[in-house]
């Protein structure tokens, strides 16, 4: 099977198309349960979103596993043999994941402030679909079948969307919003077996056999998990250290800061998830892949700038007319949460390079350390909402000016 030449500027187009129409309906979402519930209550629902991030890491790890490989691989049984592996890593993930939650219900319901046992219990459900769901996702990324990426992650938005605004209208609150999300990622599920079954249907026929270096999968996987780990903590994370640390009407309030300022870094995930499988392709072929991280941190990173820019200029007429007066408060924390997120997007583009050439080791090493300095700075000092989030956004861009001078000096987007 001959592999596909991939164009980064045209497949950047239409997946950040695809994945724009997706955000958009993700933050429909946000802006129409903000108006339909409460403070207290927006701050419940984007705590619950944030503890399904966290539970889900494994997700985010699965489809860059599944799309790199699926990338660099050159024959039907090795896409088979990615598939079933991968299928058996999310099975025992999910086992694990319900064998440590379950028994610290109440623990992390009162953590968090939770109303109610229930939201974790529909958490879990929400994170097993997620996590298979991750498998298709990755295999179409990484056979560079970019519009039905797009689509697939656009019916889990669509579906979250609508549903979640009629349950919430007929009173069903949080519960309505798990409802929605779990019925979104089922369609999305279906439609990406259908998109998929070719390839998934003849893992249960195929012989015993090492179609793909175990060792170095399993390698590989270990530093996904690491790196994927610790972006996913840094982008959910800021919403799990303000409710623990803050009242629910201040956690609210960062809520709608929040939902507007990470439209920084959401504008740039249609150039990582065209940048990933080309730098792995490329790699694979000892090409040199230089020229695709810059592109990405350019386009990427270039329209994040400019986009903070614009928030922190009009950030307060937009919380106005999306999420309405009782929200206006919130303006004062959407410069902070901009200065938080720029970094993020530019460590995200980055980690994403990374893990597409195995190059890992000094990344995970320093994210690491920056998500332990995050979390003790926090925990030390917490005054203020503004003042946490922007100290939080001075580790962040500090850690990622020594990543990239270390990897710049030792040569690592070089690949071996």
């Amino acid at each position: 099977m001959s592999k596909k030449d991939y164009s980064f500027e045209l497949n950047s187009l239409v997946l950040f198309i695809m994945m724009m129409l997706s955000n958009i309906c993700n933050y429909l979402f946000q802006i129409i349960v903000g108006n339909l519930v409460q403070i207290e209550e927006y701050a419940q629902i984007n705590t619950v979103l944030s503890l399904i991030a966290i539970l889900t890491i494994p997700t985010s790890i699965i489809t860059i596993i599944c799309a790199r490989y699926m990338a660099i691989s050159s024959s039907d049984a090795a896409y088979s043999q990615v598939i079933r592996t991968l299928l058996i890593f999310s099975s025992i993930v999910v086992i694990i994941m319900m064998v440590f939650v379950l028994p610290l219900t109440n623990h992390i319901k009162a953590i968090l402030s939770l109303y109610s046992n229930g939201y974790i219990y529909g958490t879990l459900a929400v994170s097993i679909f997620t996590i298979f769901n991750a498998i298709f996702l990755g295999i179409l990324q990484g056979r560079g079948h970019f519009f039905e990426y797009g689509i697939e992650n656009l019916i889990a938005s669509v579906g979250k969307m609508c549903l979640s605004a009629v349950l919430v209208l007929l009173g069903m609150k949080v519960y309505g919003v798990i409802a929605a999300i779990l019925i979104g990622l089922f369609l999305a599920v279906a439609y990406g077996f259908s998109r998929t079954k070719s390839m998934i249907i003849p893992i249960f026929e195929m012989k015993e056999k090492n179609y793909i270096d175990k060792r170095e999968f399993f390698k590989y996987s270990i530093g996904a998990v690491i790196a994927q780990g610790t972006v996913i903590l840094l982008t959910n994370g800021d919403m799990l250290l303000v409710k623990a640390f803050f009242q629910d009407r201040e956690a609210g309030l960062y809520s709608s800061a929040m939902v507007i300022g990470k439209i920084v870094m959401y504008v740039s995930t249609a150039v990582v998830a065209t940048m990933f499988p080309a730098v792995a392709q490329r790699a694979n072929m000892k090409q040199d892949t230089k020229i695709l991280l810059k592109k990405a941190l350019l386009y990427g990173g270039g329209v994040a700038i400019i986009c903070a820019l614009l928030l922190v200029l009009m950030g307060k007429p937009l919380i106005g007319v999306f999420f309405g007066k009782k929200y206006l408060e919130a303006f004062s924390i959407v410069p902070s949460v901009c200065f938080y997120v720029v970094p993020l997007t530019f460590v995200t583009i980055l980690m994403n390079y990374l893990l597409a050439l195995n190059k890992t080791k000094l990344f995970n090493t320093i994210m690491l350390l920056a998500v332990v300095t995050i979390v003790s700075v926090c925990f030390f000092f917490h005054r203020t909402l503004k003042t946490m989030i922007s100290t939080c956004g001075v580790i962040l861009l500090f850690a990622l000016i020594l990543c990239i001078i270390i990897i710049w000096i030792k040569g690592e987007n070089q690949h071996e």
